[in-house]
This record gives structure tokens, C-alpha cells and sequence, in this order.
């Protein structure tokens, strides 16, 4: 699999270090002649495997571009997690606040994150989080994240929330018996620590996957009071 990689502009001494390529799955058409790609080609599912090589083998004139800044391949649950994770690191390999080409958020007109007495370190916290009384260290918090007293995070990502509660539906909720949205207050003893070193598992009954010794707890899952995974 090794290239010439002196063709796209790297020097000798360059190419001979780094001699591979990786698409990045960007690629830019003329709309008619996607269009005609398309139209022609209408059993293919991919654009590396099939259009691409479709195009060349049809004669069109294909350019690639040498990117050389940063690029993560985020394909597996582990590179995913990893590469969220180095967003809080001290020196980011990526900063979103480059001043030369910042990075904006898409604007979801939340309000600001609200903290209460709660130790954070080395993490990024996103818009509409309530944080009480909790130790957030080494974490990536989502939209709309609640975590109470007592919580304990740390090398975690936490995608958020897709609405909020109000306190009197969260109050209603505990009355029944019911979990409300977020992550739980002191007491409740659940600890997702991957105890038994586990690398793969599938426990959708329980609400959990394990990718690459990393705990994935799915989407609307509840983790009962004492819950150690």
C-alpha cells in the first residue's frame, strides 16, 4: 500500500517517513457531474468503493488534495471516546479556540451552564448543564447534562440530554418511583468502572455495551441504585 507521496508536494526525506494514505471522505463535485455519477451508477452504496473509481474508470478528471493538519478517524467506539476526551486535555492536539480559524458551536439558544460548588477540572462543559455539589475530572459533558451531588466523573464523555425536565416533573417522577433525566444524586452506589476488565460485551438487557474496555451506557437506559458494572 505504499505510495509515491513526492507526487503531492511532500519532499523526499517526507515521503520516505510517510509513505501512506488515508481518505478522508471529503470529496467535492461539479453538481452535474455528481448528478450523471449518480444517475448512472444507481446500485452503489459508496462513494470510495464504487463512485470514485467509477469516475476514474470513466475517463473524468479526479484531483486529490494533500491535508495536512489534524484529522481523526472516529470510526470505532474507542477512537470516537479517545478523540472527544483529548478536547479537554491540557495542550489539545485540536483547539477549538485557534485564533486564526475558531470553531463556533451551532446556535441552540440554551442558557449557560449553571454550577454549583462543584470541583472541575481539565474538562469542557457544553451549554444548558446543571452541575451540583459534583468532581467533574478529564470529561466531556453534552447539552442539557444534569449531575447532582455526590457524582463522581471522571475520564468520561456524557453526550447530554435531548430536553429538559422541570423540577416539578422530576418531583412527580420520584414520587412514582421513576428516575428523572441525568446523572444521579449520592446514595444511589452506582459505579461504571468496568470492573471486571471486561473488552467486549453486549448486556442491552441491562442498558450497556463494552467497546475496546470502554462502558457504553445506551441511550434512555436506567442504572438501578447499586448498580456496579
Amino acid at each position: 500500500m505504499r505510495v509515491d507521496t513526492q507526487a503531492l508536494g511532500l519532499s523526499a526525506s517526507e515521503a520516505e517517513h510517510r509513505p501512506f494514505l488515508a481518505s478522508m471522505g471529503i470529496y467535492v463535485f461539479e453538481r452535474d457531474t455528481l448528478f450523471n455519477l449518480l444517475d448512472t451508477h444507481k446500485q452503489a452504496t459508496d462513494f470510495g468503493q464504487e463512485v470514485i473509481p467509477a469516475a476514474l474508470n470513466s475517463g473524468l478528471k479526479l484531483k486529490s488534495f494533500l491535508f495536512d493538519g489534524y484529522w481523526e478517524d472516529i470510526g470505532t467506539i474507542k477512537a470516537f471516546f479517545d478523540a472527544n476526551l483529548a478536547l479537554a486535555d491540557e495542550q489539545p492536539a485540536f483547539s477549538f479556540y485557534d485564533e486564526s480559524a475558531p470553531i463556533y458551536t451551532r446556535s441552540r439558544y440554551l442558557p449557560p451552564s449553571q454550577i454549583y460548588q462543584s470541583h472541575i477540572r481539565r474538562s469542557v462543559i457544553s451549554e444548558g448543564c446543571i452541575l451540583d455539589r459534583c468532581a467533574i475530572e478529564h470529561c466531556v459533558l453534552g447539552l442539557r447534562l444534569r449531575v447532582e451531588e455526590g457524582v463522581v466523573l471522571d475520564d468520561t464523555l456524557a453526550m447530554g440530554a435531548d430536553g429538559y425536565e422541570s423540577e416539578a416533573e422530576r418531583t412527580l417522577l420520584r414520587s412514582r418511583g421513576e428516575i428523572p433525566l441525568g446523572i444521579g444524586a449520592i446514595g444511589c452506589n452506582v459505579q461504571v468502572i468496568n470492573k471486571d476488565r471486561v473488552q467486549e460485551a453486549d448486556r442491552h438487557e441491562l442498558g450497556f455495551t463494552i467497546r475496546s474496555g470502554i462502558v457504553v451506557i445506551e441511550k434512555n437506559a436506567t442504572l438501578a441504585n447499586g448498580t456496579v458494572i
